[in-house]
Order: C-alpha cells, then sequence, then structure tokens
C-alpha cells in the first residue's frame, strides 16, 4: 500500500485582528513548569476566577500557554483549544504528544498570575515577523489535530515563516471529518493519518527543506488544496517517515 509524499514550499501572510473570549473551565499556565504538574495550571470557574486544577487539561479544556512561561510535556498531553502566546510563551513537546481536539491559535498579551480574569488573550496578527511555527518544540514527538469537521487554523490565528522549531505534525481526524486550515503553519514533516485536511487557496502547509522532511498523505487520508506548489518534489513511497 502506497503513500503519496509531498514537499511544499509556500510562504503567506494575512492581517486580521479580533479578541478571544476565555469560558468556563479554560487552563492557562502560571509556571515553567511540566504539563503533568498542577502548579503549572490555574482553571477558570464559571464567575470568571481563576484558581487551582485538580488535574491536567482534559480534551475538552481550552489551554492558554502564558507570556514567559514554558510548558514541557512530560505524558501523553490532550485539549480541546491551544493557545500560545506569540510573545514569550512556549510549549515543548519533545518526545511527546499533545493532541488538539479543537483550533490552534497564537495570540499576545501580559501574563495574569493572580485569580484576575483579564484579557491576557487579545488577538494579533501572527503571520509575519519570525511566525508562530517557533512557539511549539518538537524532537520525536507531535502535535497532534484529533477528532470532528471544524476549522483548526483561522485567519491570522498561526504562520508558517521563519525555519520553525516543530519536527512533526500529524493530522488524525475522524474518517470523512473535515479540518480546513485558514492559516499556514509550517514543519519538518507533516503527515495526513486520516480524514481530509482542506487548505483552500489562501493556505500554506509548509515543510522545512532537509532531506527527511517531507509531507505525507497516507492511504484513506486527503488533502485538498487549489494551490500551486513551487517544488517538483511529488512522488510515491511504500512507507512514511
Amino acid at each position: 500500500m502506497k503513500k503519496i509524499i509531498i514537499a511544499c514550499f509556500f510562504l503567506c501572510s494575512t492581517v486580521f485582528s479580533y479578541a478571544q473570549t476565555a469560558t468556563l473551565g479554560d487552563y492557562r499556565s502560571v509556571a515553567s513548569t511540566n504539563w503533568s504538574t498542577l502548579s503549572t495550571w490555574q482553571v477558570r470557574d464559571g464567575a470568571g476566577n481563576w484558581g487551582p486544577v485538580s488535574t491536567a487539561p482534559l480534551s475538552t479544556n481550552n489551554v492558554y500557554i502564558q507570556a514567559g512561561t514554558t510548558v514541557t510535556v512530560d505524558v501523553a498531553g490532550v485539549c480541546n483549544d491551544l493557545h500560545i502566546n506569540n510573545t514569550s510563551g512556549s510549549l515543548v513537546i519533545g518526545a511527546n504528544t499533545v493532541s488538539v481536539s479543537g483550533k490552534l491559535r497564537a495570540y499576545t498579551g501580559t501574563a495574569i498570575l493572580t485569580s484576575i480574569d483579564d484579557v491576557f488573550y487579545t488577538q494579533t496578527p501572527v503571520a509575519t515577523g519570525l511566525g508562530a511555527s517557533l512557539l511549539v518544540t518538537t524532537t520525536t514527538g507531535a502535535l497532534r489535530f484529533v477528532g470532528a469537521t471544524r476549522t483548526i487554523i483561522a485567519n491570522t490565528d498561526w504562520g508558517s515563516n521563519g525555519t520553525g522549531n516543530l519536527g512533526f505534525v500529524e493530522f488524525s481526524l475522524d474518517a470523512g471529518a473535515i479540518g480546513t486550515l485558514v492559516q499556514g503553519i509550517k514543519s519538518k514533516k507533516i503527515r495526513i493519518s486520516s480524514g481530509i485536511v482542506s487548505a483552500g487557496s489562501s493556505n500554506t502547509m509548509a515543510t522545512g527543506t532537509g532531506a527527511t522532511d517531507s509531507f505525507v498523505i497516507k492511504s484513506g487520508a486527503r488533502f485538498i488544496t487549489s494551490r500551486i506548489a513551487t517544488s517538483n518534489a511529488i512522488g510515491a513511497s511504500s512507507s512514511a517517515p
């Protein structure tokens, strides 16, 4: 059984801004410690107060990696939406995985470490400069998108500029589910294992330029785009990287 490997190299930039609203059950980082360490996080209650957590984030919780904090993934992490501060927030996945069942977004704002429900999650364009792909680091692990049909990256929520620290991005969506990418993402390796990824015409699905960098579409998965690749590296292989 063969898989299609495509190496794509695009650039994109769009300018747009809007505000994000925090909700009940949202998590935010308040320390530079491990994903599984409870003191890493505060959780928002129904009245808008932030306080201690009793568990690490679940797949139903939105997660904010605040400015000035580095969260190291020491176990397999899960969340709904993943928001990372575009100034000095950092998610170090390393050899583990973080499975996102919602959307991916970079944002700006001052970190809030008390119970105050301040607007620390204001959105500004991130598809310029070094690019939001510098905010997540992986080695043999993966940033993984799972679940149902949805928009995974909305307009200006992420960026594919810069070299990027992401080593591996995987889309493992439900069978027949469509994950829409309005804005781009860059990783050394991108794999669509299941479901459908729709990139449209204004998007970037970009890999690095190393000899082992690749874009893999596994059997049964689909990738939809109306863009034209600037590379001729389109072929087939019997094994994924």
